[in-house]
């Protein structure tokens, strides 16, 4: 879990590290004294603490850049005052927090951004599982028509081939029966149809008959 800590003073900054490590050592946390070098590290977080009375660009700015980015991000605001309330339900934060901090209110809301992240975390995984299931459903359809395509021309190919000696490309295992009857001496076999057909050798000798 990546938690951002956002405020221009740094005993702040300090302490709400120290209680995020205290209630959960295992998570990943990055601190910035304000919203402009938050936004300009870029990161991927799944929850920010975010000051608002901040030098240069405030929290409410701030949060409504990171919503531009993810929709999924956990942002509660740290504040001295409570002027921002309505404001921080424009960039749907989950909470609002008062300074100073109070430790068992601080890890309480902790508990429940924790929880509210991983619930995300667990939207996006299904998002891009079903995202990912539609690329191979329309990846198998294109293979299939594919295949299709190349069934046909390569019997077309065998049809107009001359009885002689000749060469072909073989483009399907229907075009490569065909071939089998007779109609061709040599099979020259792409690589791409390998795959599709199972076939391993990149080319294929076949007995004509002398007509």
């Amino acid at each position: 879990m990546k938690i951002a800590v956002v405020d221009d003073e740094k005993a702040i900054r300090e302490e709400m590290e120290s209680l995020i490590r205290e209630k959960r050592p295992d998570c990943h946390i990055e601190s910035f004294e304000s919203g402009d070098r938050l936004l300009l590290a870029e990161g991927q977080y799944d929850i920010v603490f975010l000051d608002i009375q901040m030098s240069g660009r405030n929290g409410i700015d701030t949060a409504r850049l990171l919503r531009q980015r993810s929709e999924h991000m956990v942002i509660v605001f740290v504040s001295g005052i409570k002027d921002y309330v309505f404001q921080a339900f424009d960039v749907a934060a989950f909470h609002y927090l008062l300074k100073p901090l109070e430790k068992e209110k601080f890890e309480e809301v902790l508990d429940r951004a924790l929880r509210e992240a991983e619930k995300e975390a667990a939207i996006l995984r299904a998002e891009a599982k079903k995202e990912a299931t539609i690329r191979e459903a329309e990846g198998q359809a294109q293979a299939i028509l594919a295949v299709q395509k190349a069934n046909a021309e390569g019997i077309r190919m065998v049809n107009e081939a001359s009885p002689s000696k000749a060469v072909i490309q073989l483009k399907s295992l229907e075009a490569f029966a065909k071939a089998a009857d007779g109609k061709a001496t040599k099979i020259i076999i792409p690589s791409e149809i390998q795959g599709l057909a199972g076939l391993t050798k990149s080319l294929a000798e076949v007995g004509a008959k002398e007509l």
